[in-house]
């Protein structure tokens, strides 16, 4: 037993297995080290995740799925789609269980935070000529269910895709879709296995389509406040390169309330309670390190540089916040003016 709360966060729990090869008929050994257990199994407590129902959600095959990113990583779903497992490089890994300790600490102190829920840190040692596999297990943000619309936003949007903007004389609405009756929460279909993954749009689609997040005044407030703290949380910690994923189900009439209670802690949910927002922030590992300032200092030379993904955290979190403000959180019945980020990387962050 670790002497204490510091020591859970270096704790490290080996298992050991033998399996046979039946090509080669030999036996090969196995290494699994789980990464401080009993830390995302508190993470995991404090997501309302069970223990038990978590355990069950590995009991059958995971699905795997291609990489959407550019990175090449693997990512496995379990069955029920409630659970993601991705691998991940040796540095990701080692940097996941530097910024723990904090990253713990805040998710207790900011529980609606919009960082995805690390739920588990793992690592594999392969056969002889094989390297270790490392992976970790996330909350997926679509919550498990179907959703209509995907998108995958950086903040980043051409000089030539603004100025047409400008020249658009209606003002952007939310993009409606005419869908035929979706079922209740409770009874909507798992994705299946041969079912295909819906588009996933990028920030320029979005803008294309007019989508905005069409919820009261307060869920707005509090949903501005949030992601407020969120990167400027990602910030102190040099982090940049992160994602704002936006996943959306349309229903054809209102939700009732046992619906809504059932929703996860990331849903949010339109003014007519005819549409869900699902909304995380992932990819949140990636540091700015030398590779990223080198990749900065080529691409500034060759492209417009608020163009590019490779910059600093404070200036990452400026142009991600003004985009979300400017365009999700975009009120075109506003009698007020859009609030600027200008003195955001100046601002303390509680």
């Amino acid at each position: 037993m670790p002497s204490s709360s510091t020591d859970l966060y270096h704790e490290k729990k080996r298992v050991a297995a033998t399996i046979y090869n039946v090509e080669y008929r030999f036996y090969e050994k196995l290494g699994f080290t789980d990464y401080a257990p009993r830390i995302f199994q508190s993470i995991r407590e404090l997501s309302g995740i069970r223990h038990d129902l978590y355990e069950q959600s590995f009991a059958d095959t995971l699905l795997e799925r291609a990489s959407e990113g550019k990175s090449g990583m693997l990512f496995y779903f379990t069955t029920d789609r409630r659970y993601l497992v991705k691998t991940m490089t040796k540095t990701e890994h080692k940097f996941l269980l530097k910024i723990l300790p904090v990253y713990h600490q805040y998710i207790m102190k900011q529980p609606k935070s919009l960082l995805c829920r690390f739920l588990g840190c793992h690592s594999m040692q392969l056969p002889v000529g094989w390297n270790t596999m490392f992976f970790v297990v996330m909350e997926n943000v679509m919550g498990g269910g179907k959703v209509h619309e995907r998108y995958d936003l950086k903040g980043i949007v051409s000089a030539a895709f603004k100025k047409q903007d400008c020249m658009r004389q209606q003002p952007l609405m939310e993009a409606r879709i005419q869908l035929s009756p979706a079922p209740s929460i409770e009874s909507s279909p798992i994705l299946s296995r041969t079912s295909s993954e819906v588009h996933l749009g990028r920030d320029q689609e979005l803008l294309s389509r007019h989508v905005a997040l069409n919820v009261n005044a307060s869920i707005r407030a509090n949903f501005s406040r949030q992601i407020i703290s969120d990167c400027g949380f990602l910030q102190r910690l040099g982090i940049m390169d992160y994602s704002c994923l936006l996943g959306i189900r349309h229903y054809s009439k209102p939700l009732q309330e046992v619906e809504l209670a059932g929703l996860p802690r990331n849903a949010l949910v339109s003014v007519d309670c005819r549409s869900v927002y699902y909304v995380g922030f992932i990819d949140i590992l990636q540091y700015y390190n030398s590779g990223w300032k080198c990749q900065r200092a080529v691409l500034s030379l060759l492209m417009n540089p608020t163009e590019i993904t490779a910059l600093p955290p404070a200036e990452y979190a400026l142009r991600f916040l003004q985009f979300i403000h400017d365009h999700l959180l975009n009120d075109v019945y506003a009698t007020t003016p859009r609030q600027s980020y200008g003195s955001f990387a100046n601002c303390e962050h509680e």
